[in-house]
């Protein structure tokens, strides 16, 4: 059975409104770039849950310099350009901006908050996903790879593990 927005919603626990409104989109975006397989979907369905936490894109939260200095730190070398995470997968760095608006025909650099547009921001995931190889990891299942692709480490590791997990089981 494939990914729909209700399955995806109460396998996830987000609210259905928010899969509806938005998992179209990424699946377009996923099509557009030539990778929507179903594990690609579960990927994708998975990432777009941990790293957003409601399923719509989402601007990174600045931290606090006294609660988490660390995290504070790290933000501070991206912060100031405006490249802060944004979208599905909290595109950072102005690098990364300039990369993926130029892939994308957008102009990320001049306009950062771009990244927040559903549209952009599931095309900006699907890019990512094919250039980076995420979708080769999936289509392998090797949920570790896909995970430390996205976020850099296994931040969240439980979280998309169990989404995974549940994702595969209604498509069974």
């Amino acid at each position: 059975m494939p990914l729909d927005s209700a399955a995806i919603a109460k396998v996830l626990g987000i609210p259905y409104a928010n899969v509806a409104a938005n998992w179209p989109g990424i699946v377009a975006a996923l099509q557009e770039f030539g990778i929507d397989s179903l594990l690609v979907q579960v990927a994708a369905a998975a990432t777009v849950a941990v790293e957003t936490g409601c399923f719509r894109p989402i601007a990174e939260r600045r931290a606090s310099a006294v609660r988490q200095p660390a995290l504070y730190k790290q933000q501070e070398r991206y912060w100031a350009s405006g490249c802060y995470g944004r979208g599905y997968i909290q595109l950072t760095w102005p690098k990364n901006y300039k990369a993926f608006g130029d892939k994308l025909n957008v102009d990320l650099i001049t306009k950062p908050e771009l990244a927040l547009n559903p549209v952009t921001a599931a095309r900006v995931l699907a890019c990512y996903f094919r250039d980076m190889g995420i979708d080769k990891a999936a289509n392998a299942e090797d949920w570790e790879k896909v995970r430390k692709g996205v976020n850099g480490g296994l931040n969240g590791w439980d979280i998309f593990k169990r989404a995974v997990d549940g994702l595969l089981g209604v498509c069974n």
